[in-house]
């Protein structure tokens, strides 16, 4: 899956349920410029994009 979404996941295990996160992050900041907030944003919403490619094709629906 990283090699299909091109990046490094972040695997972790949640204590207090049956499940575990699977997550990406990147620095940033709410007080950073417009410009940076909006790149931020902009990879955001591709990466979005990337999860919903790779993971809905293996997540079943009910």
């Amino acid at each position: 899956m990283e090699k299909e979404i091109n990046m490094a996941l972040s695997w972790e295990q949640l204590d207090n349920a049956r499940a575990c996160r699977i997550a990406v992050y990147r620095e940033g900041s709410i007080d950073a410029s417009e410009e940076e907030l909006n790149e931020l944003q902009d990879w955001a919403i591709e990466t979005l994009i990337k999860f919903r490619n790779v993971f809905g094709k293996r997540i079943k629906t009910l």
